[in-house]
């Protein structure tokens, strides 16, 4: 699972600058979620629950339809 950036109200945030970028979920909380941040040291930051929206990975099906 994904959160997309979708807003952000402070500009000093570290997402800011990074609407519409999806980043890997690691950890749900009650106001902000972490993510993994992509960054070159491998880290992780949050974002607030208001600032983001879900995506779910689709998955592939080996099956054929009839």
């Amino acid at each position: 699972m994904k959160l997309k950036v979708i807003s952000c109200d402070d500009n000093r945030k570290w997402y800011a600058d990074k609407i519409g970028e999806s980043f890997p979920l690691i950890r749900i909380g009650d106001r902000e979620c972490y993510v993994s941040t992509h960054d070159s040291y491998n880290t992780g930051n949050f974002i607030s629950n208001c600032d983001f929206e879900v995506e779910y990975e689709e998955k592939e099906s080996n099956s054929t339809p009839s």
